[in-house]
This record gives C-alpha cells, structure tokens and sequence, in this order.
C-alpha cells in the first residue's frame, strides 16, 4: 500500500477518472438543459452519471485485482513469498490492498463530481449518500471476486472474462421477472433502490441488498485466503472432455488431412496469416454462439413475430460478444507476438513490414468472417420470418414489413463492419504498444465501442461521433501501425518490481571479509 500510494500513477488515475467523470456531466448539463426544466435535469444527469459510476466499479474488480495473484503464478515468484513467514491471508489483503488503492481513490474522487446535480434540485442529499454507499459496496465486491477468480487462475483473460461475467450477471439479475421476490438479496439491487422512488417503495430491500453484498464480499475475501495456499503449484489436470474430442478429431485421418492442406496454403500465401489464424478454439466458440442465434431465431419465429425488442436485444447482446472476440484476439494476437519476441525474429526475415501487418489482418479476417456470416444470416433470417409471421397474423402486408427490415439490416451491417475494422486495426495497434493484454483489451473495447455509446449523452454532436467514430479509430489506428510498426516492435521496456528493493548490501564488518550483494527478489 505504502509503495502504491507513491506511485505517480495514483495520482494521475485519480485526476484522469475524475476528469473524465466532469466531462460527462458538463456535457450532459449543457446539452440535457434544453427543453427540460431545472428539476428534470438535475434528476436525469444524476442517474446518468450513477450509471457510468456504477460501470466502473464494475469493471474495476477485472482490471486491478483479477491478474493480481495469478501474475505471480505465472512468474512463478509466489511460491517464493510462502518461503517467507507471511501466511495466505498476508498475501491476500496485502494484494487487495495495493492493487486497490488507486479504484477507492478513483470513486472518491467521483463523489464530488457526482453531487454536482444537488445544485439544479430535483436529488435529496440523503439521495446522493445512499447512492454513493451502494456504489462503494459493489466496488468492494468486484475486488473481492477478482481476486477470488485470481487465486484459482492462472490465465489473465480467463480470470478477466469470469470477473466482469459474474458482475454483469449480477446487475441484471435484479430485472429478472422470475427473480423478483428475491431481489433484495441481490447485492446490485441496492443501487437501483437507492433513488428516492424506489427507496420509499421498499426501504428494507435496500438495506437488505447493502448486507447481503458486505455477505457475499467478506465471504470470497475469506474464500481466497483459504484457496491461494493450496492451489499456487502446477498441477496436471485432466483436459475437459470437449478438448478430448477435439483431440481425437484431430487424429482423424481425413480431418488432418484437411488441416494440413489449408496450413499449407496460408504458409505459402503468407506465413504470419497460419499464425493468426490457427486458434480453432475461437472458431468453434463463434460457432457456439451460431447456434445460439439459431435458438433465438427459432423462439422468435414460434412465438409468431411477437416479441421483436427482445429478439432485437439478443441479436445485439451476441453481435457484441462477437465484436469484443474479435478486439481481444487482435490485441492478444499483437501482444503475444511482442511478449515472446516473435516480431522482433521476423523482422530479420525477408518479410516486410506491410507484409506483417496485412498477414496479421488477413488471418484474423479469415478467422472471423466465416462465422460471423453465418450468425448474421440466422439473425437476419429469423428477423424477416417473424415479421412475416407477425404481419400475416395481425392482417398487415408482409412486403412493408420486409422492406422495413431490409432498410434497417442494411444499416446495422454498416456499422457491425466499421465497429469490426475499427476493433481489428485497433486491437493490433494497443496489442503492440501496451505493457499487458489486459490494458490492451480495456483500450480497444473501452475506446471503440463504450466511447461512442457514452457521447450520445451530446445528443447531435454525440450522434455524429457515435456514427464515425469507428472510421475515425479505423484510420488512426492503421496509420500508427503502418508509420511505427518496426519501432514499437523492436523495442524493448524494462520491468522491474518496485514493491522490493534490487539491492541490499549488508553492513561491513572489519573481522569477516565483506560479503557479496544480496539479490532480493
């Protein structure tokens, strides 16, 4: 904590965070005020702003705690910290602590910008305090799952993608129709029944909600310290029984046959197109997800076209989880080839620059693009069937419907393909340029696709952005790839850790010759 609280990252975070909070609230002021009354405003810019609050303590337990511990697996300096007198739970809370420090001062640093809306009425200040401690209990526990997932990890995305699941589905579970009797044991409820409305309507769900998250919370802290002792060693473990079947289909006379084929012909088209485009593992998720949508569709089409919003809001919620995919695999794709020196090897060969960079693009394009079809043809598929369905039920003329959904289709798949391109070129560019993949991924979907949804708040300047900022990424990020590749490639950064001093030379003594330096850490 000592040495976390003198880094100068601390500090700059904070401003950072608390800077781009003020932006959001200037802007929602100045544009929300028109048409609106004083009250409304202050009302509406309160709720917005808890609701970007409350993303990120979200995603917070994912950034700062859910690599803390499994880092140290990988590098395997943990076991060197049980050689010590320090026990699992030193280990733990000092871990949740020093990672922590800059997200409690980062949310501290919020609450004032947070206030701002007590000045234009419409928010009791009991209101605001009420919000604030909800928003501080699910800060708490996304640390806690982060580093709960951590001790059991070792694989950084893995832990990542498992922290921010479990948090999401917990902020959704309050909406749930079938969960709503048992919502105040939901620790995200408390948040929701924090505005004044709802807190009046029930006042014990509230605080109800605020116990069973310091519960839950206290629970995975007490959790972690009880696991990291027993599962820091390597052990082996038997594969999942769908990783044996793709072994054995791999074995397959005819499949491999096929395999070697198509490695083949990449290697002799372009040797860095196999190595992005060799991940199976990917294909066969995106296929999951396929099949899915098939489900959907079907569902949507028995229920007789009824229902569209929710069939709209499915078909969006997988369409993201495709786009997220595919900007973490570039940036994982960059990043990794950077980590182990492969760039660097390949720079010495008769490969050229634009050689590299169009192989990395043309493997991950060959990766995605076939399912990606597919799932939009399903989707597509169900769509025009349930609007037909629908308007043949209620007596309207289906082509109207038809033409409805061609138009808007054609729209979406514009910018489905401008966020895709923008998530690729900006993927490879942070994936190559960024200390770790965690921080390579947050940029790319954090700037790519949460800045655009964040500026509608401008409302016409917010729309423009949201419309062009994927071409705007797109072009920034091709150029910098294009301009500095070699450079970043070749360049290496020296890590070292500042929570352990390099050097410690004991005292001299004038009877004993002196010793050597002690190498600590």
């Amino acid at each position: 904590m000592r040495v976390a609280a003198r880094l100068s990252s601390t500090y700059r975070n904070r401003s950072l965070i608390a800077g781009g909070v003020a932006v959001v609230a200037f802007f929602s002021l100045m544009f929300g005020s028109i048409g609106l009354s004083r009250y409304s405003v202050g009302a509406g810019t309160f709720k917005m702003l808890a609701a970007v609050v409350l993303m990120f303590c979200v995603v917070e337990g994912a950034r700062k705690t859910a690599d803390c511990l499994s880092e140290e697996k990988r590098e395997g300096t943990i076991g060197l910290l049980f050689l010590t007198d320090l026990k699992g739970y030193d280990i733990v809370l000092g871990k949740l602590v020093g990672t922590s420090l800059t997200s409690v001062y980062g949310l501290i640093s919020i609450l004032p910008v947070l206030a701002l809306p007590l000045l234009l009425g419409g928010v009791l200040a009991v209101e605001f305090w009420r919000a604030a401690l909800a928003l501080l209990n699910l800060l708490f526990l996304s640390l806690c799952l982060g580093i709960l997932i951590s001790s059991i990890s070792r694989n950084e995305q893995k832990a990542m993608a498992m922290t921010v699941l479990i948090m999401a589905v917990l902020c959704i579970l309050p909406w749930l129709p079938v969960l709503f009797a048992i919502r105040p044991i939901n620790p995200a409820y408390a948040f929701n029944a924090s505005f004044e409305a709802y807190y009046r309507a029930d006042r014990a769900g509230y605080w109800e909600s605020l116990g069973a998250g310091q519960m839950l919370s206290w629970s995975l802290l007490i959790g972690a310290c009880l696991i990291l002792p027993r599962a820091w060693q390597e052990r082996a473990v038997d594969a999942p029984g769908w990783v044996r079947w793709r072994q054995r289909l791999k074995q397959w006379p005819r499949y491999a046959k096929m395999e070697a084929r198509r490695r083949r012909e990449m290697l002799a088209l372009n040797p860095i197109v196999w190595l992005s485009a060799r991940q199976s593992g990917v294909r066969f998720g995106l296929y999951s997800i396929a099949a899915v949508a098939a489900i959907a569709a079907a569902g949507f089409c028995l229920s007789g076209g009824f229902g569209s919003q929710y069939y709209a809001g499915a078909c969006w919620a997988l369409n993201l989880m495709v786009k997220i995919w595919l900007g973490v695999q570039a940036a994982r794709c960059m990043a990794e080839g950077r980590r182990n020196n492969t760039l660097e090897m390949l720079l010495v060969t008769p490969l050229k620059t634009n050689q590299i960079i169009s192989g990395s693009v043309d493997g991950l394009v060959r990766l995605f693009l076939p399912p990606v079809l597919v799932i939009l043809g399903i989707e597509a598929i169900g769509y025009a069937l349930g609007m037909v369905l629908r308007a043949n039920a209620i007596g309207l003329s289906s082509g109207d419907e038809i033409s409805a959904a061609v138009i808007l289709g054609a729209g979406y798949l514009v910018l489905f393909a401008l966020d895709a391109t923008a998530l690729l070129w900006t993927g490879l560019w942070f994936g190559l340029t960024s200390k770790k993949d965690s921080q390579a991924i947050a940029k790319t979907v954090l700037l790519v696709l949460g800045l655009p949804y964040l500026s509608m708040i401008c409302w016409c300047p917010g729309m423009f952005l949201f419309f062009l900022s994927s071409a705007l990424w797109t072009a920034w990020a091709r150029g910098r790839m294009q301009s500095q590749f070699r450079q970043k490639a070749t360049q290496t950064e020296s890590f070292q850790r500042q929570d352990t001093p390099l050097l410690v030379v004991p005292p001299f003594n004038r009877q004993q010759p002196p010793l050597p330096p002690i190498i600590n850490g």
